[in-house]
């Protein structure tokens, strides 16, 4: 159980500057420092891929035979380096073990490297300081206030949620998974003893704040009835973002690359020959291109998106009890890769790189959750009062009126 914290600091220098009767600018800069989230126990750790060694990878049990048969309905566990049969003490056979770690064999750690130990203490890192300018300018076009026209920008970071790193304490070396079975408890242990395989939720190493540009420009219009008009064009541009706005849409480093159920080298050659394509495929910790390791899902800053909109509203400001108004949003363009996986590919040694096709998929499904029309309606209304020289009248007065 970690103990997370993190902190913000920031600051600002702002001005406003009345150029003439017609003309106002605001203008400022806000300085942040965003601290990574982290666990202060340094129950936390990352994975490198380019620190995992396929020869200091642990060896994983692998189908095979009793008395060595070919082919059996049931396949036990098989030392591949020996081809020595695992039993399984109190169960007919040892097939729970295929894909988990032969005892004593390669570094369990490979590629794992803990918070504090050569690496941030943080687990990961990004940068110290980051700058938010903003500007906003009004032009009075009229010269009495009934016609201003409106606009500005921003840059803006924000803060990923806790889940992103909730679960990294749960990390090899911080936790460990066995798995005991054919046993009672008072015998525990004595049965089927299963080393696991771990997967990891990490962070990103060298990660970007998720940041968006934002800006808008349109006019305000002063009408009749205590009411006004506002159009504006509104657009936000995200990047460096989180693969989802809550909990993260997180990407598998250890994926099992896409057809790698299909090569021979990857059937279970103990059920026999298949004239199904992957029927018989090996199970996934057999297939996984870190081997050893399970889902390893990372929180990466490499996602963005672009929204355009128009927005208008109507409002009455409250007067003689009566105050309401009315805001429509025509959304014009929402794209991106947001939510989108992240399709890798492996080579031989584990080296990481991007499938070919993923420019490919993100183009097919770039149209992100456009919302094409949102309308909204409010009103307030001051109830009448009651008054009366009555006092039961005036009582009930004190309890109605004002509502």
């Amino acid at each position: 159980e970690g103990n997370m914290i993190y902190n913000n600091t920031e600051f600002y220098l702002q001005d406003n500057w009345k150029v003439n009767s017609r003309l106002t600018l605001d203008y400022g800069m806000r300085f942040t420092r965003q601290q990574p989230q982290y666990d202060t126990f340094l129950q936390m750790s990352n994975f490198f891929p380019e620190d995992w060694s396929k020869a200091n990878a642990p060896v994983l049990y692998v189908p095979g035979c009793k008395n060595g048969a070919a082919t059996c309905n049931t396949a036990d566990a098989k030392n591949p380096i020996t081809g020595e049969i695992l039993v399984a003490t109190g169960a007919a056979n040892s097939g729970a073990a295929i894909g988990t770690p032969v005892p004593n064999t390669g570094d369990l750690l490979n590629g794992i490297k803990v918070a504090g130990q050569g690496i941030s203490k943080y687990s990961y890192t990004w940068p110290t300081l980051v700058f938010g300018p903003r500007f906003g300018a009004a032009y009075d076009l009229t010269g009495n206030q009934t016609v201003v026209v409106r606009g500005g920008f921003g840059l803006f970071y924000d803060r990923p949620d806790g889940n992103t790193v909730f679960s990294i304490p749960l990390n090899p070396p911080a936790a460990d998974t066995v798995d005991l079975r054919y046993s009672q408890l008072q015998t525990l242990g004595k049965g089927l003893v299963i080393g696991g395989v771990p997967g990891l939720t990490t962070f990103q190493y060298d990660a970007k704040i998720p940041s968006s540009v934002q800006w808008n420009a349109g006019v305000q219009m002063a009408l009749p009835w205590s009411s006004s008009l506002d159009i504006s064009y509104v657009g936000n541009h995200g990047y460096n973002l989180l693969g989802a706005f809550q909990g993260g849409q997180t990407v598998n480093l250890n994926a099992i690359d896409i057809g790698t159920a299909y090569l021979d080298a990857y059937q279970d050659k103990t059920k026999g020959n298949s004239s199904v394509p992957w029927q018989n495929d090996l199970n996934d910790n057999l297939l996984r291109p870190f081997q050893g390791l399970g889902v390893i899902n990372q929180n990466t800053t490499d996602f963005h998106d672009l929204y355009h909109s128009i927005q208008t509203s109507f409002n009455r400001r409250f007067r003689n009890g009566v105050q309401f108004g009315l805001n429509y949003t025509l959304g014009l363009y929402f794209q991106g890769n947001t939510g989108l996986q992240r399709r890798l590919v492996h080579d031989a040694n584990g080296a990481i790189s991007i499938s070919p096709d993923q420019q490919a998929y993100e183009d097919l499904n770039k149209n992100l959750d456009l919302r094409r029309h949102i309308l909204r309606a409010n009103f307030v209304w001051d109830l009448p009062d009651l008054k009366s020289e009555n006092t039961a009248a005036r009582a009930i007065g004190y309890v109605i009126n004002d509502w």
